[in-house]
């Protein structure tokens, strides 16, 4: 373990955005030198509203209540998941969202799955459980609700699928 110092965060609303300067001390478990940015807050929680009101409470907000698709999409912002996952189909940390849902993807251990509800359920509550070919294992483990996690299948969904392998 290593101390690491975080020291970004974007502040603002609407066209008035500016960054200021956040020092934290916190305890990293990666190695020297691999991915610290990792260790950063989030935009949504260096920005989360006070009061006891969750960063995916927050997004769900002011996404259109009505639509679960709209919900996930703020939840993945507010829980930091596009940090590594694409929704336009570009290789970052972990892979795109983009055309996964329905499909096949290669896991590193030489199997394939069928990328449906169950293996993205286990996916986001067990991360290094089937780990997917090319991929480091990274992520972390999510403590999504039910709720939470149900709007989250349906924005995977919405990113459209089952166009091959992943």
């Amino acid at each position: 373990m290593v101390a690491c110092q975080t020291a970004h965060a974007l502040v603002g609303t609407g066209n008035e955005l500016f960054l200021a300067v956040v020092i934290k001390l916190v305890t990293c478990h990666m190695p020297v030198g691999i991915l610290h940015h990792q260790q950063q807050p989030t935009f949504a929680a260096a920005t989360a509203p006070a009061g006891g009101e969750s960063a995916s409470d927050a997004g769900a907000a002011s996404a259109d209540a009505d639509s679960a698709p709209a919900r996930g999409k703020a939840i993945a912002q507010a829980k930091g998941c596009l940090g590594c996952h694409s929704v336009d189909g570009s290789r970052i940390i972990g892979p795109s969202w983009k055309g996964l849902y329905g499909g096949r993807t290669e896991l590193a251990d030489g199997s394939a799955a069928r990328v449906d509800d169950d293996y993205l359920r286990r996916s986001i509550a067990e991360p290094n459980a089937q780990i997917v070919k090319g991929y480091p294992p990274l992520m972390p483990p999510s403590e999504l609700t039910e709720d939470e996690t149900e709007a989250l299948l349906a924005y995977l969904r919405s990113l459209g699928g089952g166009d091959g392998k992943h």
